[in-house]
């Protein structure tokens, strides 16, 4: 089964590809900051897709956040990563090295 991590997922872009996402049938590690937002968006996709969810909690302008999510993002079950992050510039350095293989930017999905 491929297993696609989003950030931004509870909200806007970031909740519209988990969405998308869940009804191709992939399982999904769900990124934001709050976690009342995270469980019930993973326990909607639960239930309306059958699709495995797991939530983290992480809020990306933390390092040590970032590290946890690079870490998850960078493990073998991951095809796929969605970042919808709109970040200051003075901030780009943090994530500019925790994206893994597959890269999909903002408004593209795969077919």
């Amino acid at each position: 089964m491929s297993a696609a991590l989003i950030t931004g997922a509870t909200a806007g872009i970031g909740k519209s590809f988990a969405q998308q996402l869940a009804a191709r049938g992939y399982d999904l590690v769900l990124i934001a900051r709050n976690k009342d937002r995270l469980i019930e968006l993973a326990n909607q996709l639960k239930q309306d897709h059958k699709v495995q969810v797991e939530v983290m909690v992480a809020d990306l302008a933390n390092r040590a956040d970032i590290g946890e999510v690079a870490c998850r993002a960078a493990a073998e079950d991951i095809d796929l990563v969605v970042t919808t992050l709109v970040l200051e510039s003075n901030k780009t350095l943090l994530v500019g090295n925790f994206l893994p293989r597959k890269i999909y930017w903002k408004f593209w999905l795969p077919q």
